[in-house]
């Protein structure tokens, strides 16, 4: 007798189409769905964050100065690191991952679907051979009703334990029980993404919309915000101990 529970099945490994734009979206898609490239762009938008945790952003030129030193101050400024997050590579890097990971969900999404919608199992014992989740036992066909038997033993066992019993197949030789339990838990990892998904795009959104600038303004005056039609005033100034 055979327990088994469904696995997704593994992506075949296709043959690179002839034409040359068949081989630029092929390796598009390649690429898109790696996940050596996935992981190497996390390492990478992961020590840009931490660079820019580290170094100030936004500030004059003197701050860096005082900080690091002139020649040091200047490295940051000609490679962009007083800026990380509002750079254009930073900013790309973010689109790629969301892209990528996008792209990897929707193409797992209906297998995954396919498979939780599944209720009708393979069942030649050539599949059932290929679970990792399977028990197999020996019974003496001892008479008459030892088949229903033990179905339904099986049966009451896996129930009490959540399982859902997919198929059922009495043989001769065999019987055959599908049944498996926490199918949803496969939208796990889609949900992960999306979340990702999700972070990033808000920290591109940021990135992107927001704007910051540092003023000096007395009490009572009221000057232009640079590069906005905006105006701010200070109509009155208070500190609290």
């Amino acid at each position: 007798m055979h327990l088994p529970q469904h696995h997704p099945p593994r992506a075949k490994n296709l043959k690179p189409p002839e034409s040359a734009i068949s081989k630029l979206i092929y390796t598009a898609s390649s690429l898109l769905t790696s996940s050596k490239v996935a992981i190497t762009l996390f390492a990478l938008v992961g020590m840009a964050s931490l660079l820019g945790a580290i170094i100030p952003q936004g500030e004059p030129a003197e701050v860096y100065a005082a900080e690091y030193g002139a020649a040091l101050a200047s490295a940051i400024q000609a490679l962009g690191l007083d800026a990380i997050f509002g750079s254009w590579w930073y900013i790309a890097l973010n689109a790629y991952l969301i892209l990528s990971m996008t792209v990897c969900s929707c193409r797992r999404l209906p297998g995954i679907l396919a498979i939780i919608s599944d209720r009708e199992p393979l069942a030649s014992r050539e599949s059932f051979s290929s679970f990792a989740h399977r028990h197999t036992r020996e019974y003496p066909n001892t008479g008459k009703g030892v088949a229903e038997r033990i179905v339904a033993t099986w049966k009451e066992i896996l129930e009490s334990r959540r399982y859902r019993i997919y198929h059922i197949e009495t043989k001769q030789s065999s019987i055959q029980i599908a049944a498996g339990k926490d199918e949803y838990a496969r939208l796990g990892p889609i949900l992960s993404h999306i979340g990702i998904v999700v972070i990033f795009a808000g920290g591109m959104w940021t990135a992107l919309g927001s704007y910051k600038h540092f003023v000096s303004i007395a009490e009572g005056d009221t000057i232009p915000l640079q590069d906005t039609p905006y105006l701010v005033s200070l109509e009155r100034f208070n500190i609290d101990y």
